[in-house]
């Protein structure tokens, strides 16, 4: 039985109607791909996997009147974060208003405006980054985060407007810089802010509006900085409406709190001075609260005085800070402490005294129960009882009379002296021993014992001697567990030299760790072993200073690691092996000599990894193994010279990663392994050179060398070219490395062989030339004295000895792109290869443009290379920028064009659109996104794209072709 239905006619198109309707109402998912946003130069783009919203493009974004006419209103909902990228100078009105999952947020520098609600009634958004240049933040711009936590506000900024956070409710923290701009809080500027617990108004403040903090309920703490009548603002008392002003804390300047009591609303604070002031005496005390540091001065220490004393702890002028405070500082001009001047600072750990200083009150230091060490003056004539009682962590003290103060034995009262040293002048022990008040201490001098018989001692220039009272018979030094071992330990921060004389054998696992002021080190030739860890840290070292004929023959793991002042190394012929990490993050590291004849086989993992500043490095043949990392992250490297003839056979893992300025590398004979990330990130490399002892590359061992221009290889057959992928030169397509941008130079007669090879094919191929044949000596002819004839040298090699470009400095004002042309000098130059590169890719990128024969893919020969080569440079950002060109043969000739950006291409006109041939493919350089169709001649569609603004292109089979852009139609041969 027939069961279709039937319908009318009208039925039906009324149907198809409502389901019309019903789809054209039904909310569009955005497409994840680049929007113009209308009104700018700016696009957008929402991915709805990240739930991000991106906005790119140069210039002012557009106000919105509401958050409805936002373009991605139907995505508002969605969006988790924001990145808003480098060339946007302001986000407009109610730009992200009411996106209520917003969490993050992305401002370039460069932004200098934050539109009217621009991200008003944000929920979601907890915390934001503000960029340095920022200038104005609007009206209501955050007003209702209400999970916005803490701001900081960058000191360019001028204007906070009116309700720019109100109503933030969790807004607890709110950062403005003392050296700000600014100069106007708005009305409302944090009105309902009731986590604000503190503020502090820069002096560059002149307005403060009505309401600007009110309902701030957990204010407790405003702090201000105008130091005159005249700069303090006059405000309405409803700036800080609905609180108790007598309740919370201005903190002013010191001594201007009687004029903070002459202006009105100010009056009705708790008014405190700052931590600073003068004593009754005429001394100026001031706590730093950065430092957490008190200091105690004469403003004319010509003249000494005393501190006054305090009847109660709580007399004391920086009670306020009293449990801040870490270390007090008491300058030259102080003759006495006062009594209870310290007592009960809580955190004190460090105390300095003048020379001068003759008293010390009763209970100075009482209760300070994180002080571990004081060194007392020896123009000290009197401690008063209880000085340090209670001192409970009081480790060390150091004194310097002759002849032991006579104290009380109440001075270091409720203290188990017992284990307390005391250190002494040299030959004072026995004298302390027998003294009231110092004979239950450890005493000790500045000098002493170590195992084996060798001596320890310490001088008045602060520098540390190891002796061997026989130093024919060698001794090495003892290892320590941690530095707390160090018998020397109580000097660690004030050793600026060590020494070790003739008969120390070894220089013990951290002996010296963290001496953080030594300066240098003098090793005998009789050390052979430098233990672990035995100058790590030691961040002031400059140099090690190692005698020409030494014996030391290993250095150890960590034995230098982090000495960031070390400056140069020599090793000397007798070392074998360099440990782990030995000279890792020596980052003023800028030369290390390896001895050609030398006995080096080892350079352990990661050796000198991180030493930024390390130019060259030159390893000699007796090595045979480096390992992983071991020159990682010496990004100021340029130069690395490996053996002709190898001993090691990989280059390992990670062992140049990073090393940003190495320009070419030439891999030994007998390497036959380039391991993973071997060369990854280093993007200056422009040449290398391989031979065919390499059998293997493994991935990302090229990785991002973005400047690699030459690669030579020695290869002579299929079989023997090494099987690689893409990710040898990349990480993920599209490549980050072009492979037809690179010129690999192959022997003569091989270029079919590499033709056929995966990932090979794809490079520039440029045959090498034969080498000159010498000419055959002749047969002797039978004469008496036969003459053979010599066989001929080569020709010398004839370096580029100039570099002339058709133009030394380029200002755009608006331009896209322009050319430059090298020319080399002189013509017949045995190696023309050039490196072009940019000196900041944020303002212009430089690319060579293909001459015809490298577009058709033909191979070149070197000898037969271009004597002039032309580069386009891209304009990305205003700003000055170097292209610089420089010759790969090894001459160092380089030329520059200097790039001034003054405008960017955003304020120039569109350029028309072009389309042509070249190569086996059809450009398009077009002003916008544009649907492209290509059709045969006959017609018949052949290709659909998306062709985005700028140059793009499309491989097509030799044929004629008619090409569809927009409004555009061309018509191409591609042969």
């Amino acid at each position: 039985m027939n069961t279709k239905k039937n319908y009318s006619k009208p039925l039906l198109a009324l149907l198809l109607l409502v389901a019309g309707l019903a789809g054209a109402m039904r909310p569009q998912r955005v497409a994840a791909q680049s929007q113009p946003i209308p009104g700018s130069s700016l696009s957008w783009e929402y991915i709805s996997a990240t739930r991000t919203l991106t906005i790119t493009g140069t210039g002012d974004m557009p106000d919105f009147a509401y958050a409805d006419a936002q373009p991605w209103k139907d995505v508002r909902n969605e969006i988790e974060k924001v990145k808003i990228e480098a060339g946007v100078t302001s986000v407009g009105d109610n730009a992200f208003h009411a996106c209520e999952k917003l969490t993050n947020i992305t401002l370039p520098a460069g932004l200098e405006r934050l539109g009217d609600g621009a991200f008003g009634e944000c929920g979601a958004l907890a915390s934001i980054t503000l960029p340095e240049g920022l200038q104005t933040i609007e009206r209501n711009a955050f007003g209702e985060c209400l999970a916005l936590t803490h701001v900081t506000i960058p000191k360019s900024v001028t204007t906070i407007g009116d309700g720019a956070f109100t109503n933030c409710w969790k807004l607890a923290s709110v950062t403005l810089p003392a050296d700000a701009q600014l100069g106007t809080i708005g009305e409302n500027a944090f009105y309902g802010c009731e986590k604000l617990a503190s503020l502090t108004i820069p002096k560059s403040v002149n307005t403060i509006g009505e309401l600007a903090f009110a309902y701030c309920a957990a204010l407790k703490d405003v702090t201000v900085a105008w130091t005159d009548a005249a700069s303090i603002p006059v405000i309405q008392s409803s700036a800080f409406d609905y609180l108790n002003l007598g309740y919370i804390k201005l903190h002013v300047p010191g001594g201007t709190k009687t004029t903070y009591l002459t202006k009105e609303v100010w009056k009705q604070f708790s008014i405190v001075e700052q931590p600073w002031g003068d004593l009754s005496t005429g001394l100026h005390w001031e706590y730093d609260d950065a430092t957490r540091t008190l200091t105690i001065s004469n403003p004319n220490p010509g003249t000494p005085k005393s501190m006054p004393d305090f009847a109660d702890f709580d007399d004391q002028p920086w009670k306020d800070v009293r449990e801040k405070i870490k270390t007090v500082v008491i300058e030259a001009g102080v003759t006495s402490i006062g009594k209870r001047a310290f007592a009960s600072c809580a955190a004190l750990k460090s105390v300095t005294l003048p020379d001068g200083l003759q008293t010390i009150g009763q209970n100075a230091f009482l209760d300070c129960a994180a002080l571990a060490s004081i060194s007392i003056p020896n123009s000290v004539t009197t401690i008063g009882n209880e000085a340090f009682s209670r001192c409970t962590a009081l480790k060390d003290v150091t004194v310097f009379w002759d002849t032991p103060l006579q104290i009380s034995a109440e001075v270091f009262n409720h203290l188990t002296l017992e284990k307390i040293r005391l250190h002494v002048p040299e030959g004072k022990i026995g004298a302390y021993l027998t003294a009231n008040g110092w004979e239950y201490f450890i005493v000790m001098s500045d000098r002493g014992d170590l195992a084996g018989g060798l001596k320890w001692q310490m001088d008045a220039t602060y520098t540390l001697t190891i002796i061997n009272p026989t130093p024919g018979s060698p001794q090495p030094m003892p290892d320590f567990a941690n530095p707390d071992e160090q018998p020397w330990k109580s000097f660690r921060s004030e050793i600026q030299a060590v020494t070790i004389e003739d008969g120390v054998s070894s220089v013990g696992k951290d002996a010296f760790v963290s001496c953080n002021k030594m300066t240098h080190v003098t090793l005998p030739k009789s050390v052979t072993t430098i233990r672990e860890g035995a100058f790590a840290g030691c961040n002031k070292m400059t140099h090690v200073t190692l005698p020409a004929d030494a014996k030391l023959d290993t250095i150890g793991k960590d034995a230098f690691i982090r000495c960031t002042a070390l400056t140069s190394i020599s090793l000397p012929k007798s070392t074998t092996t360099i440990e782990r990490s030995a000279f890792s993050g020596c980052e003023a590291l800028t030369s290390v000599t390896l001895p050609a004849d030398g006995k080096l086989q080892t350079i352990g993992v990661n050796a000198f990894g991180g030493c930024v500043k390390l130019k060259r490095i030159t390893i000699p043949n007796s090595v045979t193994t480096i390992e992983g990392d071991a020159f990682s992250s010496c990004k100021g490297l340029t130069s690395v010279t490996l053996p002709d003839n190898a001993q090691f056979t990989k280059i390992e893992s990670d062992a140049f990663q990073d090393c940003k300025a190495l320009e070419r590398i030439t891999i030994p004979n007998h390497v036959d392994k380039i391991k993973t990330d071997a060369f990854n990130g280093c993007t200056a490399l422009a040449s290398v050179t391989l031979p065919k002892s390499v059998t293997e590359i493994e991935v990302s061992a090229f990785q991002d060398c973005k400047a690699l221009k030459d690669m030579t290889v020695a290869w002579t057959d299929t079989a023997s070219i090494p099987k690689i992928t893409l990710y040898v030169f990349q990480y993920t397509p599209p490549a980050t490395v072009k492979l037809r941008d690179i010129r690999l130079h192959v022997p003569h007669g091989t270029v079919a062989a590499y033709q056929s090879k995966d990932v090979w094919k794809e490079f520039t191929i440029v045959e090498q030339p034969l080498p000159p044949t010498p000419t055959p000596t002749p047969t002797p002819t039978p004469t008496p004295t036969p003459t053979p004839t010599p066989t001929p040298k080569p020709l010398p090699e004839k370096k580029i000895s100039s570099i002339t470009l058709n133009s030394s400095s380029r200002v755009i004002n608006g331009e896209a792109s322009f050319r430059i042309t090298a020319t080399i000098n002189p013509g017949d130059a045995t190696d023309k290869f050039l490196s072009w590169r940019s000196s900041d890719e944020k303002v212009a990128t430089v690319k060579v443009i293909p001459t015809a024969e490298k577009r058709s893919g033909s191979s070149l020969r070197a000898y037969a290379h271009p004597t002039v080569e032309t580069a386009e440079v891209t304009i990305v950002g205003k700003g000055q920028a170097e292209i610089i060109v420089k010759a790969l043969d090894g001459s160092g000739v380089q030329a520059v064009c200097s790039v001034d950006v003054r405008s960017t291409v955003g304020n120039a006109l569109l350029p028309a659109a072009r389309i042509y041939a070249a190569g086996g493919r059809v450009y398009l350089t077009l002003p916008q996104a544009t649907s492209v169709r290509i059709y045969t001649a006959s017609g018949t569609l052949q290709r659909t794209m998306h062709a985005p603004a700028g140059t793009s292109s499309v491989a097509l089979p030799e044929g004629v072709y008619v090409v569809k852009a927009g409004a555009r139609t061309e018509k191409v041969f591609v042969n």
